[in-house]
């Protein structure tokens, strides 16, 4: 292909981006960045074809830049309304990465210590252990999923019905951990509304209103909320299971799955998170964040699954491995016909966020992660890293994708 209708081709797809950029803050240096717009943008509609997902919103972050953003499809097809930068999606177990960030400033004030016996916070809580005993299980453990707490809710929490904080403690009451806390890992859902459940009884306020004051409002997330309102309502995409349009969720379970956001919302994350100045913002630093997820991360524990699972503060680690790269952090959400996914590389200082209205959307996004974050490493990097772009599944030796049991 002619390397002057590359240019213009990757000119054309940046400036058709769903987010304007403001004048001093330029892209990228062009000579870096054509083969890599076009072949990600190529990457991203092939799987949305192929998904037949109704719409995406798409970001790549490079060291508090944004150099790639584009919106595809329809928030509602039926009425041909488009994807843009301010659509609101369901993300699903996003809302870990933030209620985790809200666990640590509170333990960066003082005000929950991550060692302490969970009772301390919530007295009510209580759960046995095979031994007969009850264990001691701690804000940390519930922080990596090691505190051998089940993955869900029972077939009993099922239905129409809205079930309290108190309903789940009085059903684990009756319920046995599935292993010693601290020996193992396995994802649990309620091990993240109890965290939820802490924050409400050091602060004294209701979830919500904690993290958006906390925690969305210094990161200047103004359209990220738990609460569906009637604004919100005139820019939610509609979700899809598979074909078939989902029907809106009232969901209670906000600190594990509850969180309404935007791509514009979580490209401001992504950019504090990867600037490459030490930034801090309402008493969250962007350094911190990364230091405590490694700091709490345990690679020698035990996983229930196939493959080895390394889970810190919101966050999993080498989901994705890509050849040369150490450490890659992933978060991914899927709910009530909408699939999210956001990876970050401490190393490079390079994320992307995805966000689809789609049930199926979880495997585009695993392909797009795969090779064109692997594409964006190898752009930043030089042509001496590259390589041909793995699918996944592929061998962890082409230095692709290790695809977890969820």
């Amino acid at each position: 292909m002619d390397w002057l209708f590359i240019i213009v081709l990757s000119f054309f797809l940046l400036c058709s981006n769903c987010r304007s950029l403001p004048p001093d803050q330029p892209v990228s240096k062009q000579e870096d960045i054509p083969d890599g717009v076009t072949v990600l943008d190529t990457i991203i509609r092939d799987n949305l074809k192929k998904q037949r997902i109704p719409g995406a919103a798409v970001a790549l972050v490079h060291k508090g830049r944004v150099i790639f953003s584009r919106c595809y499809g329809y928030a509602d097809a039926k009425k041909k309304v488009k994807i843009t930068e301010d659509t609101y999606f369901m993300v699903g177990s996003l809302t870990k990465s933030f209620t985790a960030l809200a666990v640590q400033k509170l333990i960066e004030q003082g005000k929950v210590n991550p060692d302490t016996n969970i009772k301390n916070y919530i007295p009510d809580f209580s759960i046995r252990d095979l031994s007969g005993g009850e264990p001691l299980i701690t804000v940390n453990h519930l922080l990596t999923h090691t505190s051998g707490l089940m993955v869900d809710y029972y077939v009993r929490f099922t239905g129409d019905k809205e079930h309290s904080n108190a309903d789940l403690l009085s059903q684990l009451r009756k319920e046995y951990l599935c292993f010693k806390p601290g020996s193992a890992y396995k994802y649990s859902n309620i091990g993240y509304r109890l965290l939820g459940m802490i924050i409400e009884q050091v602060t004294g306020e209701r979830f919500e209103s904690y993290l958006g004051k906390e925690v969305f409002r210094p990161l200047g997330l103004n359209n990220s909320s738990f609460d569906y309102t009637d604004d919100m309502a005139l820019h939610m995409s509609k979700g899809h299971d598979g074909d078939t349009e989902t029907s809106r969720l009232d969901n209670e379970d906000k600190p594990v799955s509850g969180l309404f956001s935007t791509l514009k919302d979580l490209i401001l994350f992504l950019e504090f998170l990867s600037s490459r100045t030490i930034q801090s913002t309402g008493g969250i630093n962007n350094n911190k964040i990364i230091d405590s997820i490694m700091k709490n991360a345990n690679p020698a524990l035990d996983t229930f699954y196939d493959s080895k699972n390394i889970y810190s503060s919101g966050w999993s680690l080498n989901f994705y491995r890509f050849q040369g790269i150490p450490m890659v952090l992933s978060n991914s959400g899927s709910i009530n016909g909408f699939s999210s996914a956001i990876t970050y590389i401490p190393e490079e200082r390079l994320g992307i966020i995805i966000l689809t209205n789609s049930s199926l959307g979880w495997k585009a996004n695993m392909d797009i992660i795969a090779r064109g974050l692997r594409g964006a490493v190898d752009v930043f990097r030089g042509p001496g890293t590259r390589r041909a772009p793995c699918l996944p599944g592929a061998c962890e030796s082409r230095g692709c994708l290790r695809i977890s049991p969820r």
